[in-house]
């Protein structure tokens, strides 16, 4: 492996959906270890945390926002601006033909409504918790596709793990950005009112090791 693991502590991915989570398992931390034990609970267990107790690594979204902070564990909370990660959620659930979501303004609108009240109640019980502490590391979109070497960086230290050389961190994979003004319903109206509704806890620009209050 790139970097060696000295114990890697078992860990939780809290992600809205839409904010770089594969990028940042795929990218980033499978390059820190060949030994990272990953579920994703919808296609593994279903069970938060994982029923496999030789899993290090899990990804959940929380939609019944009924996971608990568990003891023994640290958690990495991944968001990102509203609109970016609704429109993206939006075009994934409505170019999957398993679903019966299709491409209409009125489809979008609903969709736009239920998602950004699940936004918003991630992110109060997930970024403005009264637990927050050590164990959790936030992390932002917008920095994980800017900054990786140092998000990198980061992680070595809040997992707890050890490398030969930060010198060998290089040649990271870049992200896919896409342009959500070329978004067949984009609306700027839409945009302004995602962050209306959510002016005060919209501040999106706040280190991702510091509580955003």
């Amino acid at each position: 492996p790139l970097l060696m693991i000295k114990k890697m502590n078992k860990t939780i991915i809290e992600t809205y959906p839409r904010s770089g989570h594969h990028y940042l398992v795929n990218g980033l931390l499978f390059r820190l270890s060949d030994d990272i034990k990953y579920c994703e609970v919808y296609k593994h267990c279903n069970h938060v945390p994982c029923i496999d107790e030789n899993t290090t690594l899990q990804k959940t979204h929380d939609f019944k926002l009924e996971d608990k902070i568990l003891d023994g564990y640290k958690y990495i909370i991944q968001y990102r601006h509203p609109y970016e990660s609704i429109v993206s959620y939006y075009i994934l659930e409505a170019e999957n033909p398993r679903n019966n979501l299709k491409y209409s303004l009125d489809s979008w609108k609903s969709f736009f409504k239920e998602k950004l009240t699940y936004w918003k109640e991630f992110m109060l019980k997930w970024c403005f918790n009264d637990d927050y502490n050590k164990d959790f590391y936030y992390l932002q979109y917008y920095d994980l596709i800017n900054n990786q070497s140092k998000i990198l960086k980061d992680l070595i230290e809040f997992l707890d793990l050890k490398t030969e050389s930060l010198d060998k961190i290089k040649n990271l994979p870049k992200i896919k950005k896409n342009d959500i003004y070329s978004f067949r319903f984009f609306n700027e109206e839409d945009v302004k009112f995602s962050e209306q509704q959510n002016d005060f806890i919209i501040n999106l620009s706040h280190h991702p090791q510091e509580p955003p209050y």
